[in-house]
């Protein structure tokens, strides 16, 4: 068993990103490697028990090694797994993939500083040059996750009475356009937005040719929180009518609540990303 003294590495400009690595760079190894030999001893007098386990240094290596490949493939395929799920606005666990492939890392850079200390100036398998390609790459992904938006959503709505699902999608499709990711845990978000919406008639039917164009207001409740701040935000009542295209008070309170999501948004922005 061997084990490796802890080292600080900074990286990035946030403070928080200070300590993550550092957390997974002291590591106890226990190998399972192939001609590991044991002994044992008892000293009769002391009423002592000894146990020994050695194996061959060139044996240590040779594992060592190829742990060296496998792990940094390891952390290459967490990379593009990453990418994949930050394109898609999977941000949170985007990030929890980089931070678990943040300990292959250390694991890594484990086996080239005992390699160094058995075969000092053998670099054969080390591949260092792969590793800090690796470890910049995924050092930076995340930093720009840190940087991203997070938003724990929760929306409750009904046209006239009946459970829909009209606002809360339009507006999560807007957040994503605004480069905010959603997460399904509140306590992980940055911002905690609880919307509560329905519909009711709106005077000033309009007749139009041979049928009668229907009003209807879409009333929305819009709370936002900040975890950061620990308070509540931004709090306000809104209401939007539809746009005249209403042939039932039904179809125009669907159609309210669509144009209430720009409405919503445009009062929180500026709580939510600043501008």
């Amino acid at each position: 068993m061997v084990e490796k003294t802890e080292r600080q590495t900074s990286y990035g400009h946030d403070l928080r990103f200070h300590s993550v690595y550092q957390d997974f760079t002291r590591q106890t190894a226990n190998a399972d490697i192939a001609n590991i030999y044991t002994m044992s001893y008892y000293d009769e007098q002391r009423r002592w028990g000894y146990a020994f386990a050695y194996v061959e240094k060139s044996e240590l290596v040779t594992y060592y090694r190829a742990q060296i490949g496998n792990q940094l493939q390891q952390v290459e395929n967490a990379i593009t797994l990453s990418a994949s799920l930050f394109k898609s606005g999977q941000k949170a666990h985007a990030r929890k993939v980089c931070e678990d492939a943040l300990s292959l890392l250390s694991k890594v850079e484990f086996a080239q500083d005992l390699i160094t200390a058995i075969v000092p100036g053998d670099t054969t398998g080390m591949q260092q040059s792969r590793f800090a390609q690796d470890k910049k790459t995924l050092l930076q992904s995340l930093i720009d996750l840190e940087q991203s938006i997070y938003v724990y959503f929760h929306c409750t709505e009904t046209n006239f009475g009946q459970t829909v699902r009209i606002l809360g999608p339009e507006l999560k499709r807007i957040l994503a356009n605004e480069q905010c990711s959603l997460t399904d845990e509140p306590e992980e978000a940055d911002f905690v937005v609880t919307i509560t919406a329905s519909t009711r008639e709106h005077d000033g039917n309009v007749v139009f040719g041979d049928g009668v164009n229907k009003y209807s207001l879409a009333d929305v409740e819009v709370e936002v929180y900040s975890n950061l701040k620990r308070k509540v935000v931004y709090d306000e009542s809104i209401s939007v009518k539809n746009n005249g295209d209403g042939a039932t008070y039904e179809s125009a309170g669907r159609n309210a609540l669509k144009r209430a999501a720009g409405k919503v948004w445009e009062g929180m922005r500026p709580w939510v990303i600043g501008k």
